[in-house]
């Protein structure tokens, strides 16, 4: 996932995930926990929360100030 210079939260690569679902025979479970903490990883770097958030706004100023 990332976070840009405009503070949009995206997850990458989740058809890789879904992919790999398949042909890697991912147990459920471990497609439940991988979910639950990319939707948490998500709602933190939305709400600014530790670690996401006063160290990346740094250089997320550096990123748009050159």
């Amino acid at each position: 996932m990332v976070r840009t210079v405009d503070g949009v939260v995206e997850v990458l690569d989740e058809d890789e995930f879904l992919t790999h679902q398949a042909t890697l025979g991912y147990p459920s479970d471990l497609i439940v926990d991988a979910q639950t903490a990319a939707d948490r990883a998500v709602d933190m770097l939305r709400r600014g929360d530790e670690p996401f958030g006063r160290a990346p706004s740094h250089w997320i100023e550096v990123a748009r100030n050159g």
